[in-house]
């Protein structure tokens, strides 16, 4: 797992937040959520944004969960 979806994950792992939550804010499936949570699949930017907005991180955290490279 990459330093982001492990941040991400920790993220998810609150209780007010699930896996299956972003997967409806972004209008995808779970199993797609899982791919990116995974490594499997690059985060788009939207993504990222829309993930920063669900779990309630401003844009000034985007490196804290999104940096470069993906450590």
């Amino acid at each position: 797992m990459l330093f982001k979806e492990l941040r991400i994950a920790l993220k998810f792992a609150e209780p007010e937040v699930r896996q299956s939550d972003l997967a409806e804010h972004l209008k995808v499936s779970t199993a797609h959520i899982s791919h990116l949570m995974n490594g499997h699949r690059p985060w788009t930017l939207n993504e990222a944004y829309a993930t920063l907005e669900l779990i309630g991180a401003g844009t000034e955290e985007f490196t804290k969960y999104f940096p470069k490279g993906g450590k």
